[in-house]
């Protein structure tokens, strides 16, 4: 007779725990050669099969598997990716994410992705506070050099021109807030005459010419405070987006405000301030005008209505920046109110 076929057990075989790997390099050989001997299989089999389990062990060992060495691995993923969007796409917090097993305490661990997002979130919240704090101390900086008249921070001040003082009407001057921080501020202009203010601005443009694109002096554009004595002061400014879209205001929080008060039938009337951001939709400059006007629809006593006019910043369509000039305010005395902008 011949020699009876072995009978290989073909049922499904659960794949060993990961508590089994630490033991397969001991008894591997001797298990798999009494399981060859019955089954018929050659030695290389048995070498193959060895050395494979081996192998998962290594790999199983090398694996990060507690939570410091997944922190350490997604720092190291964070540091070394190529882009923003590979960034963006590590930190990304989806809901379907498995949290994190630690086998060494036997536990479950938050969810290391979403740990790291709310560090990265703290820090640029804390970023955020430092440069509001530095901002701060800037302005009071200012305050200590120029006083309040030349720098009134957040505050909004009441103060007199002539034309108020022989009226009793005072002239109400909206705050002063830090704008264009990227450009440079000729600060020690504020006080000075026009003339002055040259000076300044060329002596410091010539001892930073690398600044300036090599120039040796800048234009000044001179634009005059807005008095209720002014032809225009019958006009609400609206103040937009960069683009020039939206109204932002002069607080970018889409509130306009009139300085003076509506005069009609010789009383004056406060008027304003609108509200012109619709439920976090800030409305356009059309809309906005729109709105103030069917508030103040009386023609006041030197017959005129309250119209608009729009102020895009410097930078947008309409308002492009100049590499060859400083746009400076001045009071109707020609005094420098407010530090010149070199843009």
């Amino acid at each position: 007779m011949g020699r009876p076929t072995a009978r290989v057990d073909r049922r499904r075989r659960r794949p060993p725990s990961s508590t089994s790997f630490g033991s397969a390099s001991n008894d591997c050989p001797a298990k798999f050669t009494a399981y060859a001997r019955r089954v018929g299989a050659v030695p290389l089999i048995v070498a193959t099969t060895c050395l494979l389990s081996i192998l998962i062990q290594v790999a199983f060992r090398n694996t990060p598997h507690t939570s410091e060495e997944m922190i350490q691995k997604f720092h190291n993923d964070y540091v070394n990716a190529r882009s923003m969007k590979q960034r963006r796409s590590l930190l990304q917090v989806r809901d379907g994410e498995q949290d994190a097993f630690d086998p060494e305490n036997g536990v479950i661990s938050e969810n290391l992705w979403r740990r790291q997002l709310s560090v990265v979130r703290t820090e640029n919240t804390l970023a955020v506070k430092r440069k509001e704090e530095r901002m701060k101390l800037r302005a009071d900086e200012r305050r200590a050099r120029f006083g309040e008249k030349h720098w009134a921070g957040r505050i909004t001040k009441e103060l007199s021109d002539e034309f108020g003082a022989d009226s009793g009407r005072p002239m109400k001057r909206m705050a002063i807030i830090p704008r264009y921080t990227d450009k440079h501020h000729f600060e020690d202009c504020v006080g000075t005459t026009i003339e002055e203010c040259q000076v300044i601005i060329d002596a410091y443009v010539q001892a930073h010419p690398e600044d300036f694109n090599n120039q040796t002096t800048l234009l000044m554009d001179i634009r005059k405070v807005r008095e209720l004595t002014d032809e225009s002061y019958y006009k609400v400014v609206l103040r937009t987006n960069i683009a020039g879209t939206h109204v932002y205001g002069i607080f970018d929080d889409g509130v306009v405000h009139y300085p003076w008060q509506w005069v009609v039938n010789n009383v004056p009337t406060e008027i304003g301030p609108w509200d012109c951001d619709d439920g976090g939709n800030m409305m356009s400059p059309a809309e906005c005008c729109t709105l103030i006007q069917n508030d103040v629809t009386s023609m006041d006593d030197q017959g005129n209505f309250l119209a608009c006019f729009v102020e895009e910043p410097v930078g947008g369509p309409n308002n492009p920046e100049r590499q060859d000039r400083a746009i400076v305010v001045t009071d109707g005395a020609g005094k420098v109110v407010r530090a010149p902008i070199a843009h």
